[in-house]
């Protein structure tokens, strides 16, 4: 079992913990690949949700109470703390993942993950408006260049669909606020608490949080689906929940969430990849600008030294 004490063991240098936020990275990255797949199935937005957060919790649980059972010295945690810690996991694990989900029924897989990756982008707009960074011609250039990025890409994407294109991309770009806040967030939290403490507190306010959001629509009845779609929404709720949540967490406390979203610039990368291979996705040259540019500004962003 992942534990801080043994992830120091095993991986004690910046460039492994470097590693274990790559792979984070590109098990998030798979979500929006298995969502296409559950939709293909027919199953609801809000189905989709309920069973990735009912398989992912018992995990989150059980280690938990793994950890618990390991500390020596535990930190006291007000309720106070653990309210906020729930927030901050509500605005990641579900408005993120709603708005995204949402967005996800009408823009492609490659264009979904150019604007998620936006989210140094307000993280870095945020520190400016909290005065702990100044707009430079490097930052404006950076933004610049990725917002140009995601024009071309929609602009390639929204062929013969535009509105529902705008809708679904709006969704998406909440999303990417939403994970920004999340990031935000985060990083007091997990340099007191730890890693994976934070991220089982976070995923539980987020999973009432789904669940309330299921039973008000639809009831207290959970939904028919295939074999096929709940086996993909359990690879969903391993591979792309449990497993890069814990390893995200840990890089954010570790690395700092500014080096973690520098990390993540491998994101969009491995989602043309993928959505390449299991999806048919078109790759075109436009994809490639876009994804050249939003790469290119997200970088430049994320370089700018902290008093800049």
């Amino acid at each position: 079992m992942l534990t801080v004490p043994l992830i120091r063991t095993l991986f004690p240098s910046r460039v492994l913990l470097v590693g274990l936020v790559l792979i984070a990275t590109v098990g998030f990255s798979s979500k929006a690949i298995f969502i296409k797949l559950i939709y293909a199935q027919g199953v609801s937005l809000e189905a989709t949700m309920l069973y990735r957060v009912l398989m992912a919790l018992p995990f989150y649980f059980l280690i938990l109470m793994i950890q618990l059972r390991r500390e020596v010295q535990r930190v006291s945690i007000s309720m106070t703390e653990y309210f906020r810690m729930g927030v901050v996991g509500i605005m990641g694990y579900y408005f993120a993942s709603f708005f995204d989900l949402k967005g996800l029924e009408t823009v492609s897989v490659n264009l979904e993950r150019m604007i998620l990756y936006l989210y140094p982008s307000f993280i870095f707009l945020s520190s400016v408006f909290l005065g702990k960074k100044r707009i430079s011609w490097v930052s404006t250039f950076s933004l610049v260049l990725a917002y140009v990025g995601i024009a071309v890409t929609f602009l390639s994407d929204a062929q013969g669909s535009g509105r529902y294109s705008i809708m679904g991309v709006a969704f998406v770009v909440l999303s990417a606020v939403c994970f920004a806040v999340y990031v935000m967030g985060s990083e007091k939290h997990v340099i007191r608490v730890g890693s994976i403490r934070y991220t089982c507190y976070a995923m539980t306010g987020a999973s009432v949080a789904i669940v309330v959001h299921f039973i008000t629509i639809h009831g207290a009845v959970l939904p028919v689906i295939t074999d096929h779609a709940m086996t993909l929404i359990f690879g969903m709720a391993i591979l792309s929940t449990v497993m890069p949540s814990l390893l995200f967490s840990l890089g954010v406390k570790h690395l700092g969430a500014l080096d973690v979203s520098v990390v993540g610039m491998i994101g969009p990368v491995a989602a043309v990849i993928m959505s390449s291979v299991f999806l048919g996705e078109a790759f075109t040259v436009y994809h490639l600008v876009g994804l050249f540019l939003v790469l290119a500004g997200a970088g430049g962003l994320a370089f700018i030294p902290k008093k800049a």
